[in-house]
C-alpha cells in the first residue's frame, strides 16, 4: 500500500524532534547512586547469570533490565544515548499507531511533542533504573493496543497479538505490575468490542467473538514466563522468574501473613510481636532473632520512620529477612535458602493447625496486607495522590553533575555497566563556603577566579557573625575582629584550577589556591582501646534565633562503630553539661559505604550507626561528643569550633588575615544557579513552562487549521469519533490504572512508592494534548458550522415569474 505523502512529512516533522531532543541530552550522562542502581549496575556487568548470586543478590530482582542494560553495554554505545534512542523510538511506534487508529497527523505530532519533551523524561533518563526503560516497553505495548483497536478484523497469525504477549513479558520481567498490565490489555479488548458492537452495529455474539483472541497474548506470555523459569532453574535451582517469586519464600510469607498479630499496625502486615511468636515455635525462624532485631540495621530505621512505632521492621521486613539469612550464612545461594524458607514455613504451618499460634479467619496473599480495616481508608487519598503526580511539575534534577554515595570503588562500576563518558562527569558543583577578618577594614566583595584571573564567582559579604571572645581569640589572637561569612558555588569544567580572592577598595588584597582534594571535608578517627570509630562533619553556621538574637547552630554528621560492640546512640552536650540533643537512628548501608570504610578505616563494620545532630548553640564553649551502648558512655569527644580542622581548614594569609575555608560537593537547586549552557537554559525553559507551552502550541496549530478551513469554507476530515474516543479511553485507563495500582501499593505495601508514577507521567501529557485539540477539532467541525449557519441569515426561496 503506498504511503500518503503526508505521512512522509509527518516522518519529517517526527525526525526533527528527534534532531533537537539529542541534541537537548547529549550532554547528559548517568550518574551513578548506591543501593539499587549499584545493584543494577554489578548485574548488567555480570550479564545478571554471570556470577555466584549471593554476591550480589541480582537473582532477587528481575531480569529484564540487567539483560538490556547488558546488551546495551556490549553495543559500546553510552547507555544515555542507548535508552534515549530505545525510548524516541518507542514513541514514534506509539505516535504512528495514534495516527493510524485515529487518521490524524496532528493528533500525532502533538503526542510526538509531549512525550519527547516531557520534564520526567528530560530529567529522570540520567539515573540507572528499571523507570525510563519500563517506560519505553509501555509505549511499545499501548502502541500495540492502539494498532489493534484499529484493525479492520483480527486473525490467529496476526504478528500483533503474538507481539502483546512479548511486551507484556518483557514488561513483568522489568517491574512486577502485573494487575495494572492485565487491566491495559483487558480494556484494549472491550474497547474493541464497544468498537464492533456499536461501530460497525455487529450482533452481541459477532461482537463478543473477537474477545477470545485475547488468550494469544496470553498464552503466549505465559510460555514465555515458564520458559525463563526453566532457565532459572538450570541456573540457581528454583523454578521462577525471580527470587521474589520462588516457592519458599512465597509460602513462608503467606504463612507470616495467617499469624494473628495482637497488635496491627498501618504498613505493618507482620509485626514484631508476630515475628516473635513465630520464632517461639519454630526453631528455625529462630535462628534470624540477632540480626532480624539488630538496633543498627537500615530496614529498622525505614520500618521505625513508617510505622511510627519503636522497633518494627514494618513493610520492610522481607527484605531483612534476605540480609538476615545473609548475616547468619544461611544465605548459602537461592537454591538452599527457598530449602530453608520451605522447611520453615512448615515448622509454622503445623503451629497454626495445632493452635499455637492464632490464625486470622482471612488473609490476603503476600504483599497485600491482611489488616484491610486498616489500610482500606487510605486507598481514595494514597490513589489521588498518585493521579496528581502525573500532572504535577518535576524539579530539574539533571543540571548539577553530582554523585552521591559513589566512591572511588563503585564508581568504575558504572563507568563499566553504562559506558560513561567521563568528561562529562568530572564537573561536580562545588559548594565554598567560609569567614574571612580583616583588621583594617571591611571587605568589598569575594571571588572565585580561574587561573587566568577571570571572575567565575562572587558575592558581596553576607553579613557579620556573631562570635564569642574565646572562640575568636583562638582563631585571630585578637578579639576586636569580626569575620565576614561568604559562601560562593561553581560548576567547574574539567580539571579547572580554581582561586579564592579577596578584594577591599577595588584592589586584590589576597588570592588563595583551592585544592579540592586536599581540603578536609571529613576527618576519619581509628578504634582504638574500645573506642569508636567516627567518620563526621562539622560544620557551624549563623542561625537566627526564635528570640531575635543572632546565635550559632552546631550540626554534627557521620558514622560511629565499635569493635566490641554496637553504638546505640549518640549525644551532644556543651562543657556545662548541658544536654543540647541526642540522636538514635540508623542510616542505609550499601556496598559502596562499606568500601569507603575499608579504605580509610582499613575494615568495614556490620553495624554502624549513622547520626545526624543539630541544635543551636548560644554558648560556644567547647561542645562534648558522646556515643553510648545503652546506658554506658563509652567514649567522649570534644569539639571545638573550626579548630580542629574537621570541616575546613584554617590558616593565615601573607597579608596576616585568618581565613577559614570549607569546600564541599553537593547538590544545589537550580533555582539558585543559573544554566551554564545553552542546552541547560533550553532544558531548565522546558521544564518550567512545559504545561502552558504544551496547550499554547496545540491551540496554535488547532486554532490556525481551523481558521484555514473556514476561510476556504470547505469541510475538514476529522478523525472517526468512536475510534478516537477509543484512543482517549485507552490512554486514560492506562493512568487511571496505574494510579490505583500504586495507591493500592501505597496503602496496603509499602509508603512512599508514587515516584513510580512518574514515567507514566508523558502518558499524561499525551492525554493533555490529544484531548485538548480533540475537543477544539471536534466542536470546530460540528459544532462551529451550525452555530453559524444558524446565527447568519436566512435564504428565501425565489417567487417565479
Amino acid at each position: 500500500m503506498r504511503r500518503d505523502a503526508k505521512d512522509n512529512w509527518l516522518l519529517v516533522t517526527f525526525w526533527a524532534v528527534i534532531a533537537i531532543k539529542l541534541f537537548l541530552v547529549a550532554d547528559q550522562e548517568i550518574y551513578g547512586r548506591p543501593f539499587d542502581d549499584l545493584g543494577y549496575a554489578r548485574s548488567v556487568i555480570d550479564h545478571y547469570y554471570g556470577t555466584n548470586p549471593n554476591l550480589n543478590w541480582q537473582f532477587i530482582r528481575p531480569l529484564g533490565f540487567p539483560v538490556f542494560g547488558a546488551l546495551c553495554m556490549e553495543t559500546g554505545i553510552p547507555y544515555r544515548i542507548c535508552i534515549e534512542l530505545f525510548f524516541l523510538g518507542a514513541a514514534v511506534f506509539f505516535c504512528l499507531s495514534l495516527r493510524k487508529l485515529t487518521t490524524s497527523r496532528l493528533l500525532a505530532f502533538l503526542a510526538m511533542v509531549a512525550l519527547a519533551f516531557h520534564p520526567w523524561v528530560l530529567t529522570g533518563f540520567n539515573q540507572f533504573m528499571t523507570e525510563p526503560y519500563f517506560l519505553g516497553l509501555l509505549l511499545f505495548f499501548t502502541g500495540i493496543l492502539l494498532r489493534l483497536l484499529a484493525r479492520t478484523e483480527w486473525r490467529l497469525r496476526d504478528p500483533l497479538l503474538w507481539s502483546a504477549g512479548l511486551l507484556l513479558a518483557v514488561l513483568m520481567l522489568t517491574r512486577r505490575e502485573g494487575p495494572f498490565l492485565y487491566g491495559l490489555l483487558a480494556t484494549a479488548f472491550v474497547l474493541r468490542f464497544l468498537y464492533l458492537r456499536f461501530g460497525n452495529r455487529l450482533s452481541w455474539k459477532a461482537s463478543a467473538w473477537p474477545m477470545l483472541y485475547i488468550l494469544v497474548p496470553v498464552l503466549f506470555f505465559k510460555a514465555l514466563m515458564l520458559g525463563v523459569s526453566g532457565i532459572n532453574y538450570l541456573k540457581w535451582g528454583i523454578f521462577a522468574t525471580n527470587e521474589q517469586e520462588a516457592p519458599g519464600f512465597s509460602q513462608l510469607l503467606n504463612t507470616l501473613y495467617r499469624i494473628d498479630t495482637p497488635d496491627p499496625s498501618l504498613w505493618a502486615p507482620v509485626t514484631r510481636k508476630t515475628l516473635e511468636m513465630a520464632m517461639e515455635e519454630s526453631p528455625r525462624f529462630a535462628e534470624l532473632r540477632q540480626p532480624m532485631f539488630n538496633r543498627n540495621n537500615p530496614h529498622l530505621h525505614h520500618g521505625e520512620a513508617t510505622t511510627g512505632r519503636k522497633g518494627e521492621l514494618g513493610a520492610w521486613m522481607w527484605w531483612r529477612l534476605y540480609a538476615s539469612l545473609a548475616a547468619t550464612g544461611i544465605y548459602q545461594s537461592p537454591e538452599v535458602a527457598d530449602k530453608w524458607m520451605r522447611a520453615t514455613a512448615g515448622e509454622l504451618d503445623e503451629a497454626l493447625e495445632e493452635g499455637r499460634l492464632p490464625e486470622r479467619g482471612f488473609s490476603t496473599p503476600f504483599p497485600i496486607d491482611p489488616n484491610i480495616g486498616i489500610w482500606l481508608p487510605e486507598l481514595p487519598g494514597r490513589t489521588l495522590d498518585a493521579l496528581a503526580r502525573l500532572f504535577k511539575g518535576h524539579r530539574p534534577q539533571d543540571f548539577i553533575r553530582q554523585e552521591g554515595g559513589i566512591t572511588a570503588v563503585t564508581r568504575p562500576v558504572f563507568n563499566e555497566a553504562a559506558n560513561r563518558r567521563a568528561s562529562l562527569l568530572t564537573g561536580h558543583m562545588v559548594d565554598i563556603r567560609g569567614y574571612a577578618f580583616c583588621s583594617d577594614g571591611a571587605l568589598d566583595f569575594i571571588a572565585l577566579e580561574s587561573e587566568d584571573g577571570t571572575v567565575l564567582a562572587s558575592t558581596s559579604p553576607e553579613g557579620v557573625v556573631y562570635w564569642k571572645e574565646d572562640i575568636m581569640r583562638d582563631l585571630t589572637g585578637d578579639d576586636e575582629m569580626f569575620p565576614i561569612a561568604y559562601r560562593l558555588r561553581h560548576l567547574p569544567q574539567g580539571g579547572q584550577a580554581l582561586f579564592l580572592s579577596f578584594w577591599e577598595d577595588g584592589e586584590r588584597l589576597h588570592r588563595h589556591p583551592l585544592d579540592r582534594e586536599k581540603v578536609p571535608y571529613r576527618k576519619i578517627t581509628e578504634p582504638q582501646d574500645g573506642h569508636p570509630a567516627v567518620d563526621f562533619s562539622i560544620d557551624d553556621y549563623h542561625h537566627p534565633l526564635r528570640d531575635g538574637k543572632d546565635g550559632m547552630r552546631a550540626m554534627l554528621e557521620g558514622w560511629a562503630f565499635c569493635s566490641d560492640g554496637v553504638i546505640t546512640h549518640v549525644s551532644l552536650r556543651n562543657a556545662k553539661e548541658q544536654l543540647l540533643k541526642v540522636e538514635e537512628f540508623t542510616i542505609d548501608w550499601g556496598e559502596d559505604m562499606r568500601d569507603f570504610f575499608a579504605n580509610h578505616v582499613g575494615h568495614a563494620p556490620d553495624s554502624p550507626l549513622g547520626f545526624h545532630i543539630e541544635t543551636p548553640v548560644v554558648d560556644l564553649s567547647p561542645v562534648i561528643v558522646q556515643f553510648w551502648r545503652e546506658q554506658q558512655l563509652i567514649h567522649e569527644m570534644p569539639l571545638r569550633t573550626f579548630a580542629d580542622g574537621y570541616y575546613g581548614t584554617v590558616e593565615k594569609t601573607a597579608s596576616g588575615i585568618p581565613l577559614t575555608i570549607g569546600i564541599a560537593k553537593q547538590q544545589i537547586p537550580t533555582d539558585v544557579f543559573p544554566p551554564a549552557t545553552f542546552r541547560e537554559g533550553v532544558r531548565l525553559a522546558l521544564i518550567r513552562g512545559y504545561y502552558p507551552y504544551l496547550i499554547l502550541l496545540g491551540l496554535l496549530l488547532v486554532g490556525g487549521l481551523l481558521a484555514r478551513q473556514m476561510v476556504r469554507q470547505q469541510p475538514m476530515a476529522p478523525p472517526p469519533p468512536l475510534p478516537l474516543a477509543g484512543a482517549l479511553l485507552l490512554l486514560l485507563a492506562l493512568l487511571l490504572g496505574r494510579g490505583l495500582f500504586y495507591g493500592l501499593v501505597e496503602a496496603a505495601v509499602v509508603p512512599d512508592q508514587s515516584r513510580y508514577m512518574d514515567c507514566a507521567a508523558p502518558f499524561a501529557g499525551v492525554v493533555i494534548a490529544v484531548g485538548f485539540a480533540a475537543v477544539l477539532l471536534m466542536g470546530g467541525i460540528y459544532l462551529l458550522p451550525r452555530f453559524l449557519a444558524r446565527s447568519g441569515p436566512s435564504r428565501q426561496p425565489m417567487e417565479s415569474s
